[in-house]
């Protein structure tokens, strides 16, 4: 078994038989291409997958070092262990910070399995301008057009009413019709305002 794939081992913890689904589950974590790994609350890796493994073995901004989550710059593993020192029951985020840009986001959150000693989750998200998220169906919720819900991702994601004319292959008078539309559906005035309600129907 790959260490993508592996069940968490804690010392002194016996492994206990794989249920049925684990196949499933280990096919699914093999292709997740965010870097995930959970660690112990002292930054011992307990598991890792694949896009993890790929991340630490370039070892660029986070590397393992005698089977320890840490990061390459110093000053960033201070901060690091300060932030993971202060997490609680409510996820966080993180900045890995170089001076040209910030390069990763860490969203952690920890984990405290039943008779086991808690620990961290985190996804490491790179900083870029990509948009990351999954949207669900919310035109059937607010009866908005495919071709406006199309125009609410993209405008929602920063993009130019002239952008989104181009990605569309339509007119950017007809961009603007849309979220004129859009608008008077919805009851709302301002891009903040569209923000506010469709955000909450994206998942990463």
């Amino acid at each position: 078994m790959s260490p993508a794939c592996e069940v968490l081992r804690y010392p002194g913890h016996q492994s206990p038989t794989p249920p049925v689904g684990d196949p499933y589950l280990s096919s699914w974590i093999r292709g997740f291409d965010i870097p995930s790994v959970i660690v112990s609350l002292d930054l011992q890796l307990l598991w890792t997958n694949a896009a993890a493994d790929d991340m630490l073995t370039a070892a660029r901004d986070f590397a393992r070092v005698n089977g320890a989550l840490t990061c390459v710059d110093k000053d960033q593993m201070q901060e690091f262990r300060s932030f993971l020192a202060d997490l609680e029951d409510e996820p966080r985020a993180w900045v890995y910070s170089r001076k040209e840009a910030a390069q990763h986001i860490v969203r952690a959150e920890m984990v405290r399995p039943a008779g086991l000693p808690p620990g961290a989750a985190l996804m490491i998200y790179p900083a870029t301008p990509a948009d990351p998220f999954i949207w669900a169906d919310f035109g059937k919720v607010f009866g908005l057009t495919r071709a406006e819900a199309g125009v609410v991702m993209r405008a929602v994601a920063g993009k130019r009413a002239d952008v989104i004319a181009e990605d569309l292959s339509v007119t950017i008078e007809t961009v603007r019709t849309h979220i004129r539309r859009v608008y008077l559906k919805l009851g709302i005035k301002s891009r903040e305002e569209l923000f506010a309600i469709v955000s909450p129907y994206r998942v990463r």
